[in-house]
Order: structure tokens, then sequence, then C-alpha cells
């Protein structure tokens, strides 16, 4: 989503990405390239936006650059929902200086590999994501789409995943850094 709003999404582990793709593909939805994604998490000393629920990341996708503020959660159910507010820079190594400088540091470093799928005149987004833990389908946008989307491509919504990509790094990974290496090219 671009600019400012509310973010509705169900993130779905997928047993079988093999299997979701034949759906994805049966239902009409084509796949972009996919994608080399780098996400820094960042925060106060205080981790002030963690306690209070809200979020700021910086993400290198490809070479695009885009800045997120999160504010924080609900559950309705499957469906978790929140405000957010993003908007591309176009120099990701200059953004993290200036957060750096404004007393935020990366508290949190994560990866994944993105594809998006689309078909035509779709109401919302459908993000194939692969992980070291599992792959996992986003489906963002309004609650009536996700729901009939996810029946579509025979998803069970009460298999949703409540949790953020960087608490399931931290879940499954508890003896990680806090700040895994990223390549020094998914730094620029």
């Amino acid at each position: 989503m671009a600019g400012a709003g509310l973010e509705i999404e169900a993130k779905i582990p997928v047993p079988s990405p093999r299997t979701l793709r034949a759906r994805l593909r049966a239902q009409g939805y084509r796949p972009s390239p996919s994608l080399q994604e780098t996400n820094w998490i960042f925060d106060d000393a205080r981790s002030t936006l963690r306690r209070s629920g809200r979020l700021l990341r910086l993400r290198k996708s490809g070479a695009h650059w885009l800045l997120t503020a999160k504010g924080p959660r609900q559950l309705r159910g499957a469906l978790k929902i929140r405000p957010e507010s993003e908007t591309a820079v176009a120099g990701g190594p200059q953004t993290r200086a200036l957060l750096q400088l404004l007393g935020f540091r990366e508290t949190f470093v994560y990866a994944r590999r993105r594809t998006l799928w689309s078909r035509k005149s779709e109401r919302g987004e459908v993000a194939f994501d692969q992980t070291p833990f599992g792959a996992y389908l986003e489906l963002e946008g309004p609650p009536a789409w996700i729901r009939s989307t996810a029946r579509a491509l025979a998803l069970d919504l009460d298999r949703a995943e409540p949790r953020s990509y960087p608490e399931l790094y931290a879940a499954h990974a508890p003896s990680a850094r806090r700040r895994p290496s990223v390549p020094r090219a998914e730094q620029r």
C-alpha cells in the first residue's frame, strides 16, 4: 500500500508452494519477478515503538527503497488491521543515516524473497513470501476480498499467522543475533 491508510491483511502458512502456485495460476494470477527484500527495523534506545505496538521499517526490494511506519495492530479473527503510512525513498543508506541521526537505531534486520501475483482488476495484493522457516501467502485488501480469495485458493484462514515477520524470525531462531548480517550489496 502506498501512502497512508489502514493495512488489512492475513498471512497464511503455505505447506506446498508448488500446489499454491498452481492454484494461483488456475485463478488467473500471474507472478511478477521474484525479489530479494531486506528489512531494517528501527527503534529508540528505550524500545518505545515496539512497546507501544508501532513499527518503523526501511525496506530494500530489488533496487527500490521504502520507508514504512505502522501503528498498533488489532486482530479481528484471521485479519490483522493496523494504521500504515509509507513512502518511497531515493537513498536507502542516506535514510538509514537520517534515522540514526534522529536517535533511532537498527534493532532487527531480516530478509525474505517475495513474489507478487496479480490479475486484472484485482481489489487486493497477493504476496508469496519465502523465508528460512517456511513459505507464507499474504493477502492484503478489503476483508471480504481476503476471505473470498483465501477460499478460492483453498487456504484455511483459521491457520493465519498473527505474528509479524520479525516475531517469526525471533521465534524460529531465538539464539540468532538480533541484527543478522546482510550482504554488503543489500545495504546499498
